[in-house]
């Protein structure tokens, strides 16, 4: 019974702080304490994340209440089993959003942004340390954290201002972004499915920051002379939430992921991992 109150406790005390947290990506547990191989991998993964509750906040002149939605991430990751609680991983795929600011220059002006695909890439490092006091029947459980960043390049597709849809539009944006989570585990086995089910439940940090490369330039709907508009380094690093997912370990060689994180970000990663 103590346990059970421990265990309960914990998770509560997790859920109510703003401190570490974010997504966890593809497969929490740890290769080289799930496969008899060599504890590496190849993972595909999809990240949608439809909105995030707070603006970037920009320094520089020309733009303000940057926000960004819709931000669509494809990528394939190679995890490595460090040692039986921790993985690295590498990531590269694409990546494209929808971007909204007021231009200052112009009264105020909406401008609506929307990019090409660009190339992604980041990396990161995820541990489960078992908790050996709380096993309960064949429920064993574990405390979890994952740490990453992300980097990635666009070039402009359209643009759209209060007056109607621009031409002539080009220029290129960079971003980052990186999420912080720490959760706890359940794992469960069922033996006549030769299946394991791991569910987490935690909280997350997550921060954006995006910026223009190459200065964006459009005309705008009905004028002759061309609009430009620079974006440096807006940014959020306020951005806190609960995130909740499930891995389902069909065989020792193959997990599927699922997680959504509410609050500070919208959003839904999924996921399938080869282990080797």
């Amino acid at each position: 019974m103590f346990r059970v109150f421990s265990l309960v406790a914990l998770i509560a005390c997790l859920v109510c702080t703003t401190a570490f947290a974010g997504g966890s990506g593809n497969c929490v547990q740890p290769l080289k304490a799930t496969t008899d191989h060599y504890g590496a991998g190849v993972s595909f993964g999809y990240n949608y994340v439809g909105s995030r509750m707070m603006d970037l906040y920009n320094y520089g002149r020309d733009a303000k209440n940057v926000n960004v939605s819709k931000v669509s991430q494809v990528y394939g990751q190679i995890p490595v089993g460090l040692n039986d609680s921790s993985n690295l991983y590498l990531k590269v795929g694409a990546a494209d959003y929808d971007l909204k600011y007021k231009d200052k220059d112009n009264s105020d002006e909406t401008v609506k942004v929307k990019l090409d695909p660009g190339i992604y890439v980041g990396g990161g490092y995820r541990a489960v340390i078992p908790m050996e006091d709380w096993k309960m029947g064949q429920l064993s459980f574990g405390i979890g954290y994952d740490l990453q960043m992300n980097a990635f390049l666009n070039k402009v597709k359209g643009v759209e201002t209060d007056a109607g849809a621009a031409s002539n539009e080009d220029g290129d944006l960079y971003g980052l972004d990186g999420e912080e989570s720490i959760y706890i585990t359940c794992t469960y086995k069922a033996e006549k499915l030769n299946t394991t089910f791991v569910p987490y439940l935690g909280v997350y940090h997550s921060w954006f920051a995006i910026g223009t490369l190459q200065e964006l330039k459009y005309t705008r709907s009905g004028a002759s002379t061309e609009t430009t508009g620079d974006i440096q380094g807006a940014f959020d690093t306020l951005s806190f939430g609960l995130l909740l997912g499930l891995d389902i370990e069909i065989t020792k060689y193959c997990c599927l992921n699922v997680e959504g994180r509410l609050i500070g970000e919208n959003a839904i990663t999924t996921g399938a991992t080869l282990k080797f």
